[in-house]
């Protein structure tokens, strides 16, 4: 069974080995990293996440990262009642409620925070993720056509929201 918790920095070297096992997967449906940061790097990213108001969830087996999920408010004042997130969970763990779980802990964290609005931008070759952002509620607000280019073809990248007060 997994735990859903807050990430803090004593997790720094966790995340690192998260992150390495993701860019092995070299998956074609999520921005590939520049490089694996070091044990300071990151420990300053999961610092100043926070400071600029982001919040970063993981679910944990047996004390391991195998999924994760970072999300950044935006700092202009007009935009502030938005959120925007990524997540990747770890291929052995896929299918087995764990990004469903991080997603509804996002939502009711957004819903203790005065968030509006949660974003995200999703590949459009990333078909299981789209299935489970609209099961979860997600709707799709655009699509940025010809955005990424993957394997020598550009694919598209849709911008989908789940209103936290749907109150339109």
């Amino acid at each position: 069974m997994y735990s859903i918790d807050f990430v803090d920095e004593k997790d720094a070297q966790k995340m690192i080995e998260f992150i390495k096992k993701i860019k092995e997967e070299n998956l074609d449906t999520l921005y590939h990293f520049s490089h694996i940061p070091d044990y300071k790097e990151e420990k300053e990213f999961i610092q100043n996440y926070y400071d600029w108001g982001g919040i970063i969830f993981c679910a944990k087996i047996y004390d391991e990262i195998v999924g994760l999920i970072t999300v950044a408010r935006y700092k202009n004042p007009q935009l502030k009642h938005s959120v925007i997130f990524g997540i990747s969970v770890l291929k052995e763990y896929r299918d087995k409620g764990i990004g469903t779980a991080l997603i509804n802990r996002l939502i009711e964290w957004s819903k203790q925070n005065d968030v509006y609005r949660i974003e995200l931008e999703v590949f459009s070759n990333n078909f299981g993720a789209i299935k489970l952002y609209k099961k979860l509620g997600f709707v799709t607000e655009g699509v940025k056509k010809g955005a990424v280019l993957i394997n020598d073809d550009y694919k598209d990248i849709i911008m989908m929201v789940y209103r936290v007060r749907n109150e339109e």
